[in-house]
């Protein structure tokens, strides 16, 4: 039992009183926070801008179109690879081994198919540079958070960089492409030269000839269609030209009784 004189002594000291009202002041700053948090959370996040939402469609088309071209290339260069590779096999074991040439066919089939293999096998475990921008967008979304001015303009230069990238290696493409288009040529026209060649090899040049020309003028084709980055960022520029606002200014002459002039009229 506290005695009274207790009370009015010690309770009643300005020290005392003081570091009552600051706990009590502590503990409703405390509940405040506690409620503004709770409100905050119970919040939906803000709509995004219309440049956010240009920009989150762009890195989505970018990204869907490189992961189903990474897919497709992955699957022809296995099924590619794992085809040479079994007529490169079967080829040193049925041919004799005296034969150099049909030798060097076997290996250079064996070699190719260990590139496709390997190609392929890179192309599904590594995801694409658009890819990757697209998963860091969406976690940055995620957060609730608007992008700053200065984020979305930094996912907009991987986005250019990747358009710019891409459109690069569809000229490095064309020209490869067409190098072994006419590689296959020369080895098709040299054909009826070699004297010297079984019925066999001349089967297998004509054979890996053919392909060479046939997949080197198809890539040559498809060098000239635009990759999905490059049609994304020319979208998003496209769109976000539309929206800049734009002064438009004009002269039209005016005549009355008594003189005549311009007249000045613009749009802003």
């Amino acid at each position: 039992m506290l005695d009274s004189s207790f009370v009015q002594t010690r309770l009643t000291r300005p020290p005392v009183v003081c570091c009552l009202a600051a706990l009590a002041t502590l503990f409703l700053f405390t509940q405040r926070a506690r409620a503004d948090v709770t409100d905050a959370s119970n919040t939906d996040p803000p709509p995004p801008s219309a440049q956010e939402a240009a920009l989150a469609e762009a890195l989505q088309t970018a990204a869907a179109d490189t992961k189903g071209f990474r897919f497709t290339t992955a699957g022809i260069s296995l099924a590619t690879g794992t085809a040479l590779l079994s007529l490169g096999t079967v080829r040193l074991i049925q041919d004799p081994a005296n034969n150099q040439i049909e030798r060097g066919v076997g290996l250079m089939w064996l070699g190719v198919g260990a590139a496709g293999i390997t190609t392929g096998l890179l192309l599904l475990l590594r995801k694409s540079p658009e890819e990757q921008t697209l998963r860091r967008w969406n976690e940055r979304r995620a957060s609730g958070e608007p992008l700053s001015q200065y984020e979305l303009g930094s996912f907009a230069g991987e986005l250019r960089a990747a358009a710019a990238f891409r459109a690069r290696e569809r000229r490095l493409v064309r020209w490869t492409a067409l190098a072994g288009a006419g590689a296959g040529t020369l080895a098709l026209s040299l054909i009826p030269a070699m004297d010297n060649l079984t019925n066999a090899s001349r089967r297998n040049v004509f054979i890996v000839g053919s392909i060479f020309v046939g997949v080197g003028f198809l890539n040559f084709g498809l060098s000239f269609r635009k990759s999905g980055p490059e049609k994304a960022w020319e979208e998003y520029e496209l769109g976000i030209t539309s929206r800049e606002p734009r002064v438009q200014t004009s002269l039209s002459p005016i005549v009355a009784e008594g003189g005549a002039g311009l007249a000045l009229s613009g749009t802003f």
